[in-house]
């Protein structure tokens, strides 16, 4: 009995220990699901930002550009139309008989009118026109190259900007396009990315720009004659240029531009 006894208790401990390190197993499984669940749920939460972030920015550069050009319209259109029977009414003057003194004052009200008109067409372009859009110039032209991008190439290229935005110098204009150029070109013909994303930040101190894409990506980087010229520029403005890539992980070049008074000198151009 004895013997039977300590058979049944060497068991039970066997089989409670065995239960235990089930569980423990079962905990630490549970939990590496739970860390991969995290893991994919704050990726997609960034991947969402992300996305948002790049609607908000096409949404405001679509609705700038619809609203130029609907102000230019009017101006071109409207605008210029009154401009011209203005003068015609103006030149009526000289043609109509001095003693005639209804046609005077009919010419006279009638001149009065298309200058108020005139005004009215001024005043309703400069309130159309939206304030921000000459601060949108070099951007504009960026999303315009973005556009061809993916018309030639296929690939999804985002164009995320920040919330707060200032106006670019001409040399920030000039450099930002040359890189995002530069950078679009190694990702689609060297890197075959199909996936590309251009975040510009106007920051209180300094422009900050990241071109990050989705390409086979290289563990050696070999600068060539256009990194090398990229760098050459942002270093004449006193800013600095990483390149950045890992094999199967694509490229990442992040720029950082000092901000530069209107007043400077273009200095890149050669």
């Amino acid at each position: 009995m004895s013997i039977l006894f300590n058979i049944m208790l060497i068991g039970t401990f066997g089989f409670m220990g065995q239960s235990v390190r089930d569980e423990k197993e079962r905990k630490l499984e549970a939990q590496g699901l739970y860390d991969k669940l995290r893991v994919s749920e704050d990726k997609l939460r960034e991947a969402y930002e992300k996305l948002e972030r790049y609607s908000e920015t096409v949404e405001e550069l679509s609705i700038l550009r619809e609203r130029n050009r609907i102000s230019r319209e009017i101006h071109d259109s409207v605008g210029h139309t009154l401009s011209a029977v203005l003068i015609q009414l103006q030149a009526l003057n000289y043609v109509v008989d001095k003693n005639n003194e209804q046609g005077i004052s009919m010419i006279s009200e009638m001149t009065s009118f298309v200058k108020n008109g005139i005004e009215n067409v001024r005043r309703t372009v400069r309130k159309l026109k939206p304030t921000d859009f000459d601060r949108y110039e070099g951007i504009f032209a960026i999303e315009e190259m973005i556009t061809k991008y993916k018309k030639l190439t296929g690939a999804e290229i985002r164009l995320i900007l920040s919330k707060e935005k200032r106006p670019l110098s001409s040399d920030e204009s000039f450099i930002s396009y040359r890189i995002v150029q530069e950078a679009l070109n190694n990702a689609i013909r060297h890197g075959h990315a199909s996936l590309i994303e251009v975040s510009i930040q106007f920051l209180e101190d300094k422009l900050y720009m990241r071109i990050k894409d989705n390409g086979v990506g290289t563990d050696k980087i070999n600068k060539s004659f256009g990194i090398t010229g990229m760098e050459e520029r942002v270093k004449k403005l006193g800013g600095n240029l990483e390149v950045k890539s890992e094999k199967n992980k694509g490229f990442e070049v992040t720029v950082n531009i000092p901000k530069i008074s209107d007043d400077k000198t273009d200095m890149i151009r050669e």
